[in-house]
């Protein structure tokens, strides 16, 4: 869309009243840019003319038209200046502009000044379960997150290690939850597994045959068969990732299970919502673990 229009538009624009329509404060949108529609609208008459003052409506012009034209999605003047480089001020719940900025780059890149970020922090990311500073982040530790539905067994078990695991390279992963029917599945693969270690099923059709028919999107699954203790089947997972990330874990716990990150991307993939995971064994008591991931 053109930014130019037409004299006679922009003059019954002008005798509009914004004040009869309530803005939502400025928000985070699902693709991370911070949108302040009640802005967009004031700033930009030509756009209200035609697209009217929803912000959904106002969203998708910015999207359009509006980014690519070089019109601000907030208002420049509540972010614009020096970096974030410390505390000017007092704030509230403890606001630490630096940490803030560092954690939240898609903010930062938006409002770049310690007053802009904490006007951020104050109308959208307080609501947004944004922290205001370090000490504000609970401590991530492997008892005090339980996967929504999932049973007290060593799958659930296996099932809540893997959410820590997300939650600790970033909150910003949403906790997976159980499905039963994903569970009843991952229990047939982990019972086929005993006598075929392989993500082809012994009627040679591919792992993913085993899914209920809701689960049409993308999935994944792990399997393993070396571990009996769900937290050290986890544990070996974390513990190649911290090598794979530099963070010297003891390479005990990854002997023999380097890999070629499979795990790291399957665990790590933002889209999944779901998770059931099965567990079996051979007479000679080795255990067997599937692990099903599904949109």
């Amino acid at each position: 869309m053109k930014k130019k229009v037409s004299v006679v538009g922009l003059g019954l624009l002008l005798g509009m009243s914004f004040g009869m329509q309530a803005f939502a404060a400025p928000q985070t949108m699902s693709d991370g840019t911070v949108f302040d529609a009640a802005y967009y609208a004031q700033a930009n008459p030509d756009v209200v003319a035609v697209y009217g003052t929803k912000t959904k409506a106002l969203y998708r012009h910015y999207t359009e038209y509006g980014r690519s034209e070089g019109r601000a999605a907030t208002d420049p003047a509540a972010g614009t200046g020096a970096s974030a480089t410390g505390t000017t001020g007092t704030y509230e719940d403890g606001f630490d502009p630096a940490f803030y900025a560092a954690r939240y780059p898609d903010v930062a890149a938006v409002f770049t000044t310690p007053e802009g970020l904490y006007y951020h922090y104050t109308v959208a990311g307080k609501a947004e379960g944004r922290y205001p500073n370090v000490d504000a982040i609970p401590e991530k530790t492997y008892d005090n997150i339980h996967t929504p539905n999932a049973p007290s067994t060593a799958q659930g078990r296996v099932a809540d290690r893997i959410n820590v695991f997300r939650w600790k390279e970033s909150d910003k992963f949403k906790a997976l939850s159980w499905d039963d029917d994903l569970a009843a599945a991952a229990q047939l693969r982990a019972e086929e597994l005993v006598t075929r270690f392989d993500h082809t099923r012994l009627n040679g059709a591919e792992w993913d045959s085993v899914l209920p028919s809701k689960f049409n999107s993308s999935h994944a699954e792990i399997i393993n068969r070396e571990y009996e203790d769900p937290d050290l089947l986890v544990n070996a997972w974390e513990a190649h990732y911290a090598e794979y990330r530099g963070e010297g874990k003891d390479r005990e716990w990854v002997e023999g299970y380097i890999n070629d990150g499979y795990e790291r991307r399957t665990i790590f993939d933002k889209y999944y919502r779901w998770i059931g995971v099965g567990h079996a064994h051979n007479d000679a008591g080795q255990p067997f673990w599937a692990i099903l991931f599904a949109e």
